[in-house]
């Protein structure tokens, strides 16, 4: 059976998490795992992080790994539109 891998999207709150966010970049980059890192804020921009959820799956994206620093809250609405829209599940964790 044939499995097409999708990218991964690294998204952050603010490029203050980058250093920390480098780390995922880092580990996919050595297994030659696709990705793309965008820092979107769920709370300055909303509508923004929700346009990119959304349009994930048609970009190729299959997996998401999200950090906002201490604020895991940051990522919650990221993993809710994520979950309502794909079922997906998901584990919450802060930097």
């Amino acid at each position: 059976m044939k499995t097409t891998a999708g990218k991964v999207a690294i998204l952050m709150g603010s490029d203050s998490d980058l250093d920390i966010m480098n780390e995922a970049v880092a580990a996919l980059d050595e297994f030659g795992i696709p990705h793309d890192i965008k820092v979107l804020s769920a709370h300055r921009s909303p509508e923004l992080v929700r346009e990119f959820v959304l349009a994930a799956e048609t970009n190729g994206f299959h997996i998401f790994i999200c950090g906002a620093g201490g604020a895991a809250p940051a990522v919650r609405p990221i993993a809710l539109e994520l979950h309502w829209v794909y079922g997906a599940h998901l584990c919450l964790r802060s930097l």
